[in-house]
């Protein structure tokens, strides 16, 4: 069954995907125009010769899982996105399309108030990393997320800001070796990613190297995002500040 999605001023302005239903089970192939390798006729053209891509590699292995696991408690901590919202354990700042004042006073209107996460989508240089990151200590952030727009200079800007580095879209367009000796913490969406075994092995990869890895959304519709839930539950994913909160992307 189709659905519609509204994205804050996000140029699709409406999400088309399939929920996918087995009884009690519900689950959702729905690629994300201009981020997912499939578009949605490719990924109705998948199930239909039963072949496999990220997304319909997540709703079909997300519904087999409930199937398996019916009765699941599926309380989970949120990390709220860009605003404080109430019961969440932790803050996403997105900082990327900040000037470097701007991001650093925007961070210090939060710092000490709850944990705090950046995320810069791979949008600044080494000098502005420095700049910004380089004005709070070590233990100010759990992790900053995708810090530069070249990753290969992550050890570069390891050495003057000792901050908690995490992966996003490096762990889909760079080799999983690469990564491995970047970051402390993986970022996997599911959706984008592809099915539950291969988000897994990504995570026990990680975790020998002492990486921690976190289920992320990336625009799901509401039967989506319990499927993430559920998959964190029921794989020993994080669960006490889960990233489920990207429909409030201001963009």
């Amino acid at each position: 069954m189709p659905f519609p999605l509204e994205i804050l001023h996000y140029r699709h302005n409406r999400r088309e995907g399939l929920h996918l239903i087995w009884g009690e089970a519900k689950a959702e192939v729905a690629p994300l125009p201009k981020w997912s390798i499939e578009s949605l006729d490719e990924a109705l053209l998948h199930l239909q010769n039963g072949t496999f891509s990220p997304a319909v590699s997540f709703g079909l292995e997300s519904l087999l899982l409930q199937k398996k696991f019916p009765n699941v408690n599926l309380k989970v901590g949120l990390c709220a996105l860009n605003k404080m919202k109430e019961g969440c354990r932790a803050l996403k700042l997105k900082i990327g399309h900040l000037e470097s004042d701007e991001a650093i006073t925007l961070i210090q209107k939060f710092v000490g108030r709850i944990p705090l996460r950046l995320d810069i989508n791979r949008k600044y240089d080494l000098e502005k990393a420095k700049t910004v990151l380089g004005r709070f200590p070590k233990d100010t952030f759990e992790f900053v997320e995708e810090p530069l727009s070249d990753p290969t200079q992550i050890p570069e800007l390891r050495k003057s800001c000792p901050h908690p580095f995490a992966l996003d879209e490096s762990l889909r367009d760079r080799p999983l070796d690469f990564c491995l000796e970047l970051a402390e913490h993986f970022i996997i969406k599911p959706t984008l990613q592809g099915g539950i075994g291969l988000c897994c092995f990504i995570r026990d990869k990680g975790k020998k190297h002492g990486i921690i890895s976190h289920l992320s959304s990336s625009f799901e519709s509401p039967v989506g995002l319990r499927a993430i839930k559920h998959m964190a539950v029921c794989c020993n994913f994080p669960t006490e500040a889960m990233g489920l909160d990207a429909v409030s992307y201001d963009f």
